[in-house]
């Protein structure tokens, strides 16, 4: 009996996922970006990311709310068959 390899899988499934999320995190404009790396890649808080923007908490967490919303329908797309991002199956958003 041949067993599969399960850390070269499991290798492949990690570049399939880091794939999609660079495809999603292309729907996304340059601000919206920057706060989803600053939030989940770096851990700051929204306060944080309100201070190093400028910007105020709630629009921090506005933005936040709309990119994940964008990536997931964006996700959708991509089990559909579709361009992420197009709705209809058109180009990318270039953000």
């Amino acid at each position: 009996m041949v067993f599969p390899d399960f850390a070269s899988a499991a290798a492949i499934g990690a570049v399939d996922r880091k794939e999609k999320i660079l495809e999603l995190m292309g729907l996304l404009t340059d601000r919206q970006r920057d706060i989803v790396i600053l939030y989940f890649y770096y851990g700051e808080t929204q306060w944080e990311i309100a201070n190093a923007l400028g910007v105020s908490q709630p629009t921090v967490s506005q933005t936040l709310m709309t990119a994940l919303r964008r990536m997931r329908d964006g996700q959708k797309d991509i089990s559909s068959g579709k361009k992420a991002g197009s709705g209809k199956g058109g180009t990318l958003y270039a953000g």
